[in-house]
């Protein structure tokens, strides 16, 4: 499948749900007044992306402030140790909403918490591919969430 011309009725955002849904790889090209916008995909996840006034996109996330303040020293070590940047900003996103987590909560969603890491982090270390990764980080940031909001089940 390939998306190529004037796509004028789709949001960058149906565009990027579009890849991912269909874990498509590949370079997604944007030329404008601006200049040559690129966002790179493999098996439907962001891995990275660059434009005339961000070199990559850890220096986006640095400068939208989408990170923490030196975080961008940390991604890009784990950039260079073969994680994908848009994989390693899953996992320092959702270490970070652990810790908030476990701040803010009761004794029993306290110990959901901790139980429920343990399977996480078993389930994740046997993803055979970085979309298993990719899933087990987003789902995970539901379960934090939900647990915190009182609304988590056992499954």
């Amino acid at each position: 499948m390939s998306l190529l011309g004037r796509l004028e009725d789709l949001s960058l955002t149906d565009i990027i749900q579009i890849v991912y849904l269909s874990r498509r790889t590949g370079v997604l090209e944007i030329v404008d007044d601006r200049g040559r916008h690129t966002v790179l995909f493999s098996h439907g996840l962001i891995v990275n992306a660059s434009s005339p006034e961000h070199p990559d996109l850890v220096a986006w996330l640095e400068l939208s402030n989408a990170i923490p303040a030196g975080a961008g020293a940390t991604l890009r070590q784990m950039e260079e140790s073969g994680i994908p940047s848009g994989t390693a900003a899953l996992d320092l996103n959702m270490a970070n909403q652990y810790r908030r987590a476990l701040t803010a909560a009761t004794p029993v969603q306290r110990q959901l918490l901790e139980n429920t890491r343990e399977r996480f982090l078993a389930y994740r270390d046997h993803c055979p591919t970085s979309q298993c990764v990719a899933d087990a980080y987003v789902g995970r940031m539901r379960e934090i969430r939900d647990i915190m909001e009182g609304r988590w089940r056992a499954r």
